[in-house]
């Protein structure tokens, strides 16, 4: 909407620096003239915007919104507030926050309706190496209906992981083996990780675990902030009661 209004200014601006013979020409003509300069405002800005997310600076360029995309999604989908996380499953932060935080946010927040809870893959696959096998892992355990199980089983064995241990601990949870393995080596499953991964870098996110913390527009997150770190409870609640005011 600020864009909007930025872009509008400036034509505004353009249109009345026009020479006198361009301001008798007929209204559809300046229509047409205005309508030219916003597609051309709009076209550079949104040139920008992808260098300065390119570069490392997306943080300095937020999405006006971001829809749930392939996140796991607890809660109701239509709650008011909206918290993101961002997730790598080799990171210690992470499992913290997983373990000890997220069960709390679920209880008070989650389950009370205020929040629906959106987490997402950020695997800092440069650090991390096998944060994008856990990554792939998870969604393929999420494909067959599970996930806290999965996601736990990760967690307590990050960077240390075998793919037939893993896959035997899988099973053990009821998933069927030949699903597991070809979702394991389905090339697109693996294109989703790293297309999460580009959206952490496109926001501008550095860490681990990372949150987006806005309101709730049809299951698209806008008027966010970030939060970095595992924080605690009591640090959540407030951001989400000023969002709810």
């Amino acid at each position: 909407m600020l864009r909007r209004h930025l872009n509008a200014f400036m034509v505004l601006g353009i249109v009345l620096a026009l020479p006198a013979v361009a301001q008798t020409q007929s209204v559809e003509q300046l229509e047409a003239r205005v309508k030219a300069l916003e597609e051309k405002l709009d076209k550079i800005k949104e040139v920008q915007e992808i260098t300065a997310r390119r570069v490392g600076l997306g943080a300095l360029v937020p999405y006006e919104s971001l829809d749930f995309g392939k996140g796991h999604v607890v809660g109701k989908k239509d709650a008011p507030v909206v918290i993101m996380e961002f997730t790598d499953l080799e990171c210690p932060y992470c499992r913290e926050f997983y373990k000890t935080i997220y069960p709390k946010i679920k209880t008070k927040l989650v389950d009370s309706g205020k929040v629906v809870f959106v987490s997402r893959d950020f695997p800092l696959i440069n650090s991390h190496k096998q944060a994008g096998y856990a990554a792939v892992a998870l969604r393929c355990a999420r494909q067959q209906g599970q996930y806290d199980k999965p996601k736990s089983y990760l967690f307590d064995n990050t960077g240390k992981l075998v793919p037939e241990s893993l896959k035997k601990e899988f099973i053990s949870y009821g998933m069927d083996e030949k699903k597991l393995d070809i979702c394991m080596n389905d090339q697109n499953v693996h294109q989703e990780v790293k297309d999460a991964y580009q959206l952490g870098m496109d926001l501008g996110l550095a860490s681990t675990p990372s949150f987006l913390i806005g309101k709730n527009r049809g299951e698209k997150i806008t008027d966010y902030k970030v939060v970095t770190g595992a924080g605690t409870l009591e640090q959540f609640e407030e951001i989400v009661e000023k969002i709810l005011k």
